[in-house]
């Protein structure tokens, strides 16, 4: 626009100044993608103010290696990956994609509690399940993984290979985020979630605020004490629900030390949030399910869950 008249429609637009004039230009987000690398195109609101994010593609991977590591999302929202013990090692390149909590590989440093000085667990592939050391790392940490410990955060402190290749793109949920997401939100549908096998994978879907019930007829909405197989969802019709901003969170299972339990069959995802706990800040919260529950969980040991990583609607 020039003075208020329409001069081009062009992404690029070359003029000659003969004299001076109020230029404005106009940008528009046309559909076709999404919207940021990396993210499934479907808006889920988190907080009583409005705010909105988009989910990752897939959850969150790295590969081992001291020449090469990386961060990934998974290819597909189903897809996990099959447990291999020695794995979890500095140099075994190979993918995993169970973390302990804060370990995005930031060092945060030695902390001193009565005096001694203490190393906390902060690498990808760190195993160690101690209690009393998990304590000190947790409580080291603070309250959060933000502020100050934001770099404690994987998608705060890594470039993510197929998510922008960027660090400070992505975040983790807050564990009220994660409650108000499956319990609280309004959506045009209704329907918030629903327990499913996708491509033979069980786990839980995430339904957009704006998904309609024309795109896909779903059981047992918003229930968590059903079974996985209240909605079985073969591969070529995952697309559809997929299309149109349905996320997808496998049951990975969980691992204690190099030994992986219960996959396919519970799945726990951690949240940014600390729990203030007799004194200490030593307990992390994640979301957790299984085929009969769905709720936070507090857990004081340093255990290995997935990770589902979120970007922010501006």
């Amino acid at each position: 626009m020039a003075d208020g008249n329409l001069v081009s429609t062009n992404p690029s637009y070359t003029f000659v100044v003969t004299s001076n004039c109020n230029l404005e230009a106009n940008f528009a987000y046309i559909g076709g993608g999404t919207p940021f690398p990396g993210v499934i195109d479907g808006r889920f609101t988190i907080n009583p103010n409005g705010d909105q994010v988009y989910f990752s593609k897939g959850n969150l991977q790295y590969f081992c290696s001291i020449t090469a590591p990386q961060w990934r999302f998974a290819e597909h929202q189903y897809d996990y990956v099959t447990f291999d013990g020695d794995a979890y090692s500095e140099n075994s390149n190979k993918w995993i994609d169970l973390f302990g909590w804060g370990t995005s590989g930031w060092n945060c440093g030695w902390i001193y509690v009565g005096g001694i000085g203490y190393q906390p667990f902060y690498q990808p592939w760190d195993t160690d399940n101690y209690l009393s050391e998990t304590g000190l790392s947790h409580y080291f940490f603070g309250n959060d993984l933000t502020g100050f410990y934001a770099n404690a955060d994987w998608g705060v402190y890594n470039a993510i290979s197929n998510g922008g290749n960027q660090a400070g793109l992505w975040r983790t949920l807050t564990m009220d985020e994660w409650a108000y997401i499956f319990y609280t939100r309004n959506t045009v549908s209704g329907i918030r979630y629903v327990k499913a096998c996708v491509n033979n994978t069980n786990g839980v879907i995430l339904l957009p605020d704006d998904w309609s019930n024309n795109y896909y007829n779903l059981s047992s909405t918003n229930t968590y004490d059903v079974s996985f197989n209240s909605n079985i969802i073969a591969n070529s019709q995952w697309g559809t629900l997929e299309q149109h901003g349905a996320v997808f969170l496998p049951a990975a299972g969980y691992r204690f030390g190099t030994s992986v339990s219960d996959v396919n069959s519970e799945g726990s995802y951690w949240s940014a949030t600390h729990d203030y706990h007799y004194g200490m800040n030593y307990n992390a919260f994640s979301w957790y399910f299984s085929g009969l529950y769905m709720y936070s969980k507090s857990l004081i040991n340093f255990m290995g869950l997935s990770v589902r990583l979120v970007h922010d609607v501006d």
